[in-house]
């Protein structure tokens, strides 16, 4: 199992590695053009490391009797390349990381409840709400920080006052009045 763990855990850091330079691409060439080479490159890469995992005296790799649906993971593949790499340039890497974890876990929990493949529910239901609390923390923490603190807010000019230290008036208020063409 911690094979298994390592593995996935390498697959994470490979996926926001490809994601965040694909945001990169996507800065300078759109999501969609972005996404086209992304896929256009790894079906290069697989077209060529093909002959290494398969032996073409055995069949076709690909036997065209399954139901399509079973070859939907590409559409939703090249659907999530692109979308992501715009959302990293929108909102980050690790908030758009955080959103898709969250997305994720939800999902493919929801999907082994339904086919039978879960045990400890428990567990599972605990670790998504340590999720959900963590993308909560941080868009609450996202928001102080966009939003001014009663600190950041001036006072109008009328009230501000000549401060005692300087002798003078503060120096929004003596850039005012010294402009010309406010008289």
């Amino acid at each position: 199992m911690t094979a298994f763990m390592c593995i996935a855990f390498t697959c994470g850091i490979f996926v926001s590695l490809n994601l965040n330079i694909n945001s990169k691409l996507t800065s300078h060439k759109g999501a969609v053009n972005a996404s086209f080479c992304n896929h256009l490159f790894g079906f290069l890469l697989l077209l060529t490391l093909l002959p290494l995992f398969f032996s073409f005296t055995e069949g076709t790799p690909y036997p065209l009797s399954l139901p399509i649906y079973l070859y939907s993971g590409a559409a939703l593949g090249v659907i999530l390349v692109a979308l992501f790499s715009w959302l990293i340039l929108q909102i980050g890497a690790t908030h758009a990381t955080l959103l898709m974890i969250c997305g994720q876990m939800i999902a493919s929990t929801g999907i082994d409840l339904a086919i039978g493949r879960i045990s400890h529910i428990p567990f599972q239901v605990l670790g998504i709400g340590f999720i959900c609390v963590g993308l909560w923390a941080t868009q609450r923490a996202l928001k102080r920080e966009q939003s001014p603190s009663m600190h950041d807010v001036q006072q109008p000019l009328e009230q501000q006052s000549i401060d005692p230290d300087l002798g003078q008036q503060p120096a929004a208020h003596r850039e005012y009045s010294n402009r010309s063409d406010l008289d």
